[in-house]
């Protein structure tokens, strides 16, 4: 399996995002398929302005795809970078247990 250095660095990124609560459910959400806030906001439960301050701090960090006005979905490549990410990990995770 090939991974770039900068597949590698947008994983961290990715996960990095992914640390807050509200962030990590506005990623399953829009992982499932594209939405609004105002959708996130009804689907989920949580305050419209949670969801919207979550929205941008993902779109700062690039992992989201603005559709049409207001609707969003996940970057597939960010997807993908953070899949390659935990996958280095769990490669390297396995390596390293089996020399102990």
């Amino acid at each position: 399996m090939a991974v770039t250095e900068g597949e590698l660095e947008n994983g961290r990124r990715a996960f990095g995002v992914l640390g807050d609560p509200t962030r990590r459910l506005i990623f399953e959400q829009l992982s499932r398929r594209p939405n609004s806030a105002s959708s996130l906001t009804r689907i989920s439960g949580v305050d419209y302005e949670d969801i919207r301050y979550g929205m941008n701090c993902v779109k700062k960090a690039d992992i989201l795809n603005c559709l049409r006005h207001n609707y969003y979905r996940i970057d597939p490549y960010f997807a993908n970078c953070a899949r390659k990410y935990v996958d280095v990990l769990l490669v390297t995770m396995a390596l390293s247990h089996s020399f102990t």
